[in-house]
């Protein structure tokens, strides 16, 4: 079934709107052949289930889907970040980079196998403003790491290579399909998103006919 991209809203007609927002569902959001679920995540285009399965933009969209688990649990291929869910610009997933120093009163590197009552160790982790909030019994938490790879994600932006809109909209590798706009990445590092143009929904990284 041919797609356009993104499809126009036509609010004054309710029952083909339903049709084609059903439609959009199943239709728009992965490339042909490739899976549009691991485990509980959906998982659209420009990212892809598969390490190399051309099922992505390129490498550093590519999810592994580690069907080991139950159900499977979906990991960024680069980073090896479990994934808690996409949107349109960010990337939320379990922190895997908890440092620890434990010390002695004397400053040297305590053995961690005396600290009974009291944890002598210092963590440094990077997490979703807001999602953490000190309380005294962490002090003492033994389990304080693993709750954290739990509780607190990490928030990644994610952006189309690294150059501006302007500057590779003229090019082959441009990602914007058709009814939509490019948007250049607020971080100053370059990069680019894309979105429905007003009064357009679907999937803006896929051209007519695919999904």
């Amino acid at each position: 079934m041919q797609q356009i991209t993104c499809i126009l809203l036509l609010l004054w007609l309710p029952v083909s709107l339903a049709i084609t927002t059903q439609n959009l569902n199943n239709s728009t959001i992965a490339l042909p052949g490739c899976p549009t679920k691991c485990g509980n995540l959906t998982v659209q285009y420009p990212f892809g289930v598969g390490l190399d399965a051309g099922c992505s933009i390129g490498p550093w969209f590519d999810i592994n889907c580690n069907t080991s688990f139950n159900p499977p649990k979906p990991f960024l291929s680069k980073t090896n970040g479990e994934i808690i869910n996409i949107s349109d610009t960010k990337i939320r997933t379990k922190s895997n980079g908890i440092a620890s120093r434990c010390y002695n009163p004397t400053g040297g590197l305590w053995n961690h196998t005396n600290v009974s009552s009291f944890n002598l160790c210092g963590y440094s982790f990077l997490g979703e403003q807001g999602s953490y909030t000190f309380h005294p019994s962490d002090v003492s938490d033994q389990n304080f790491v693993p709750r954290i790879v739990e509780t607190v994600p990490m928030v990644i932006d994610w952006v189309i290579g690294n150059q501006t809109c302007a500057e590779t909209q003229k090019s082959s590798q441009f990602a914007c399909q058709e009814n939509s706009t490019c948007v250049d990445s607020e971080t100053g590092l370059g990069g680019y998103s894309c979105s429905c143009a007003n009064g357009y929904e679907g999937n803006p990284y896929l051209r007519s006919g695919e999904g």
